[in-house]
Formats: structure tokens, sequence, C-alpha cells
């Protein structure tokens, strides 16, 4: 299941610093993540100043056991375990 990162701004209120929110989610598509984001608290209450939803390919780390073996460029997947 692809992987997609959302990139939200929230104002600065009274008294309170520019926060930002990098949440990660499994979906099967973009649309999917902004449901989603649509549902968040700060959506809701119109507190999202900018939104970016990216779709990543993790290569390591905690999600690399998730990685397509696809990579932008090259005509053949790579084998499994790089």
């Amino acid at each position: 299941m692809p992987f997609f990162i959302a990139t939200m701004s929230h104002p600065r209120l009274t008294g309170m610093p520019f926060r930002s929110g990098f949440p990660i989610f499994a979906a099967p598509d973009r649309a999917t993540v902004a449901t989603l984001v649509a549902a968040d608290p700060f959506a809701v209450e119109e507190f999202v100043e900018s939104l970016a939803i990216t779709q990543r390919n993790p290569l390591s780390g905690v999600f690399g056991a998730e990685f397509s073996g696809h990579l932008r460029g090259l005509l053949t997947p790579l084998p499994p375990g790089i």
C-alpha cells in the first residue's frame, strides 16, 4: 500500500507559535488521505493554513520493508532486500 506524508501548517494563534504537522498515512490513494485530513480537528475548524500531500516510497527505516522496489528513472525494479 502506498505511503503519503501530509504537511499541514497551522496559523499563529494568539499566544501560540507557528505549528506544522507531518502525519504519515498508508492509504490506497491520495484522495483517501485528503478525506482523512479533512476530518482532522484543525481542518474542521479551518485552522489549516497550507496543505501538501506527497506520496513516498520508503527505502529504509521503520517503513523500509514496504519499499516497492521501484525507483524513478529505473527501467526494472530493484531486487528485494536492497
